[in-house]
């Protein structure tokens, strides 16, 4: 019974290590908008953590590239971003933070949002939003700057597995 719960725990640390081993970006924004209606207006900022989930269908208006899923968090909320591709975008469901107030509840969010994604290289990108139109508005500004986290490598954690497989094996000897 132990030889399974080491075997089964071997098979888990090595199964984490795969989405340990995932970079995560970090996203440093301004959102300013307005809305007339209410006489609001705001310029937030702050710094986020971000992700990116990969290989949507390409955005218009150029439908050049695949499109990817960018989320970030704010002021203790994970709902803002949405559907952004390289080059020029155009696309729907985006929300920026806005103020925490009963009208706002801490998110802006329109039909429709247009905006630029530039990447510098592979681990730094420029982000231009224009969320809503007319009279009630928003507009992102921010940078990314890619991070991997320090975790440890699938191989170390296979040979600290066997390792203490080993060290179970031994004790049940002895105990034997």
């Amino acid at each position: 019974m132990k030889i399974t719960i080491a075997i089964l725990a071997m098979l888990v640390i090595v199964a984490v290590a795969a989405p340990a081993r995932a970079q995560d970006w970090v996203f440093d924004w301004t959102s300013n908008g307005h809305v007339a209606v209410i006489g609001g207006d705001w310029r937030l900022s702050g710094s986020s953590p971000a992700t990116f989930h990969d290989g949507l269908a390409p955005l218009p208006p150029n439908f050049a590239t695949p499109s990817s899923n960018l989320n970030f968090s704010a002021n203790g909320h994970d709902f803002y971003g949405g559907l952004v591709a390289p080059g020029n975008f155009q696309t729907t469901g985006w929300a920026v933070p806005a103020p925490d107030t009963p009208f706002f509840g801490g998110r802006f969010s329109a039909g429709f949002a247009s905006g630029t994604l530039t990447f510098s290289d592979p681990n730094d990108f420029t982000l231009n939003v224009l969320v809503g139109s007319g009279h009630a508005f928003a507009e992102l500004n921010g940078v990314g700057h890619r991070v991997t986290a320090a975790t440890p490598e699938p191989a170390t954690l296979t040979v600290g597995a066997i390792g203490l497989l080993g060290a179970l094996l031994r004790r049940r000897r002895r105990a034997s």
